[in-house]
């Protein structure tokens, strides 16, 4: 019996250069290609990654959404707002600041680890600070700069 070969995910991140490894991952898990990865999953992603990214099929998903939604989405991609957990900071900091409430970096850090159940060691909580703080930043400014912003505009 002869032993089923495909390739990785980083072989295949290798080929199709628009795609992440967790773009891939996500395929897999939605059951979209197997893994590991055969000749028919590479002929699936190589459908999709003629139009992945385009215009059209950007605005073809967008149009699902509400205008608010919309709006929140591409101020989540502004502030590069990729994995869920970026997006639970972002969400979580921009809400306080909403309501005239002082974002404190240690208190957004505690709360994720307790809530999220997050690793404690040193490295991992100063690289957590690190990106709290620049996503403080960033939405202090994004708060700042809304009142002439085409963003803040879209929503309305």
């Amino acid at each position: 019996m002869e032993e089923k070969k495909g390739l990785t995910v980083k072989e295949v991140v290798k080929l199709f250069p628009k795609f992440k490894e967790k773009h891939i991952n996500y395929f897999i898990k939605r059951g979209v290609i197997l893994y590991p990865i055969g000749e028919r999953d590479l002929e699936v992603l190589s459908a999709i990654y003629r139009i992945w990214g385009t215009k059209e099929v950007v605005r073809f998903n967008l149009s699902y959404f509400s205008k608010k939604r919309k709006v929140k989405l591409l101020q989540e991609s502004l502030n590069k707002c990729e994995t869920r957990f970026e997006v639970w900071l972002y969400t979580r900091m921009k809400g306080k600041i909403e309501r005239g409430e002082k974002v404190y970096i240690d208190e957004i850090v505690r709360e994720a680890v307790s809530k999220l159940k997050l690793k404690r060691n040193k490295k991992f909580i100063d690289e957590l600070r690190k990106r709290v703080k620049l996503l403080r930043y960033k939405i202090y400014n994004e708060k700042k700069n809304k009142k002439g912003s085409r963003i803040s505009k879209i929503g309305k």
